[in-house]
């Protein structure tokens, strides 16, 4: 866009982000009008990625971090509506093999399309075993509509490729970091701005909710202290976000000799801004990925780039103010006094949700065994994509609607299980291999770029943390995660 400065092109994206919440939430009430808007956003995608793929990826890739599982805009009637994340998917992969099947039709040189993706062979090995993973579900007789939903997910994946090489260009650097920018930041702003609806109790809260839940948003659930907890799926973006913005903001401090600028203000507190998303999230899930993977980066700063003492005790003071910052945000959230909150701020929110037992981490905790006894059945190739597992939940919803509380289902919450279980030894090596390719991308810019790639490797290690417990390596929002990562490590500077 080079018609706009960077700073323009940012605030372009976050309004037009926050128009199309606008509209979703009109959209419960009138849906005529989201209906009219969807199909606008993609004629206009349609005509930007004839134009240009690279901003048809953009497109994409803003509506996977805002959007959660996909339905914040969408056509059709209510029961029987196809998500804008569907038809975008469909018009800009579409749209770009027709362009790229042409030029090599005109060039019959193959290799040219596919310079910048640089994990061949483990994304490959991968896509082998989906296959796979799509026979063996017909094979063992799952369910039909079981195995498409589970293959129309992961067709999202094919969709890391083109999103690589399209946007590997260094002249859509700025547009790609104003895109990702702006969708985080808003994700974290909506958060908070849930947040405070919630915990003052505002008239509106009732039609938030209802929305939020009738559009596959998210969760919002009051817990008994009192806290209403917001959590959003796209709320997993925001572990990156963080983790690159307290990259930059040090990568300023040591620049400039550890004197504070605006620069560094403005990364502090936009890191700050992103950890109290990942706290107020009360998703042990992110917190336990995320500690992971500070903790290995913080290993390899101390015993393999060995700072300086005087350094080490000046991050410790910047993490401080940034973990100040993050309290000020939070109170500010929670208590503002008009109108008057329902709920104090405190610390026991985050120290009950660290270690208490509730119905879901139980049933969680229930399915293992039973995984691990039907992995062993078929480690190999697995049992492929529909497999059904029944256990017995403690969920109350389950509990009320069953007779004696057992619960029939794909999606299971044992993350790294899940692939196990449906793609086997193969899918998980396959994966594995693809996280350790990127991983060594990072750790080969290491000494060009300690911050970028550093923030790249505690992002991957973060990912495969929190998969551990809530899946993400199967779902379109842990691809796009990846093909962001993927990017940010492609760049030459």
């Amino acid at each position: 866009m080079s018609k706009l400065t960077n700073k323009q092109f940012f605030f372009l994206i976050l309004g037009l982000i926050i128009l199309c919440e606008i509209i979703s939430f009109t959209g419960f009430f009138a849906p005529l009008v989201v209906n009219i808007f969807t199909a606008l956003v993609v004629i206009a995608t349609i005509f930007i990625t004839l134009h240009k793929s690279a901003y048809g990826f953009l497109i994409l890739l803003a509506e996977l971090i805002i959007g959660s599982q996909g339905y914040l805009l969408w056509i059709g009637q209510a029961g029987n509506h196809i998500s804008l994340r569907i038809a975008l998917w469909l018009v800009v992969m579409v749209i770009w093999l027709t362009k790229e099947l042409t030029e090599l039709i005109k060039t019959k040189k193959l290799a040219k399309h596919f310079k910048g993706f640089t994990a061949y062979f483990p994304f490959l090995l991968l896509l082998v075993a989906l296959i796979i993973a799509l026979i063996n579900g017909f094979l063992n007789q799952h369910d039909s509509t079981l195995i498409f939903i589970e293959a129309k997910r992961w067709l999202y994946i094919i969709a890391i490729i083109p999103l690589v090489i399209c946007l590997k260009d260094e002249k859509l650097r700025q547009d790609f970091t104003s895109v990702i920018s702006a969708s985080a930041i808003w994700v974290a702003l909506k958060t908070l701005i849930l947040l405070y609806i919630f915990s003052h109790g505002l008239n509106l809260a009732t039609d938030i909710y209802a929305w939020t839940r009738a559009d596959l948003l998210g969760e919002i659930t009051k817990l008994p202290n009192g806290f209403s907890r917001v959590f959003l799926q796209s709320q997993v973006f925001i572990i990156p976000a963080f983790i690159f913005s307290l990259a930059i903001f040090f990568k300023v401090l040591f620049i400039r000799k550890w004197q504070v600028s605006k620069q560094a203000v403005l990364y502090g507190l936009t890191s700050a801004l992103f950890l109290a998303v990942i706290l107020t999230s009360l998703s042990r899930s992110f917190w336990f990925g995320l500690t992971i993977s500070l903790i290995f980066v913080a290993f390899l700063i101390i015993f393999f780039i060995r700072p300086k003492i005087k350094n080490l005790f000046k991050a410790l003071l910047g993490l401080i103010s940034v973990l100040l910052a993050t309290l000020i945000i939070l109170f500010i959230t929670l208590e503002f006094p008009i109108p008057k909150p329902l709920f104090s701020f405190n610390a026991s929110v985050l120290s009950d949700r660290a270690s208490e037992a509730d119905p879901a981490s139980d049933s969680r905790w229930a399915l293992l065994p039973v995984m691990n006894n039907e992995i062993l059945k078929q480690p190999i190739l697995g049992f492929g994509f529909g497999k059904t597992l029944t256990y017995k939940s403690s969920d109350p919803r389950v509990v009320k609607s069953s007779i004696d509380g057992t619960y029939t289902t794909n999606a299971f919450e044992w993350g790294w299980l899940d692939l196990w279980l449906k793609l086997g030894a193969l899918g998980i090596i396959a994966y594995l291999w693809l996280l350790l390719a990127i991983c060594q991308s990072a750790i080969l810019k290491i000494k060009t770029n300690p911050y970028r790639a550093l923030a790249s490797i505690a992002s991957i290690l973060a990912l495969v943390g929190l998969n551990v417990f809530t899946p993400y390596l199967n779902h379109p929002l842990g691809f796009a995660y990846l093909g962001i990562i993927m990017i940010i490590l492609g760049r030459e500077d």
